[in-house]
């Protein structure tokens, strides 16, 4: 079964991820620096597709280093609300 990654959140609400990117910075559509690169789209033909729920998973979760405030796993993507949808 395959999947994409949909964004419920501000500034992404209701997009695709396309790309995702932790290691590089990146713009929000509404101007805001982000510290990790993501793309979307509304087309969700146009998303990265998963070929399971753990891969998905586990790009949703992919860690750059560490938080400086507590030391934690830095995982930018996971600072969003999403959901996994069927292709």
């Amino acid at each position: 079964m395959s999947l994409v990654i949909k964004l419920c959140s501000e500034p992404f609400e209701d997009t695709y991820l396309v790309e995702y990117d932790p290691t590089r910075e990146g713009v929000a559509p509404d101007g805001r620096e982000l510290i990790a690169y993501i793309a979307v789209t509304t087309d969700k033909a146009k998303a990265k597709v998963f070929p399971s729920i753990v891969e998905a998973f586990e790009c949703w979760r992919q860690e750059y280093g560490v938080r400086i405030i507590d030391g934690k796993p830095n995982r930018p993507l996971t600072a969003f609300t999403i959901t996994f949808e069927n292709v």
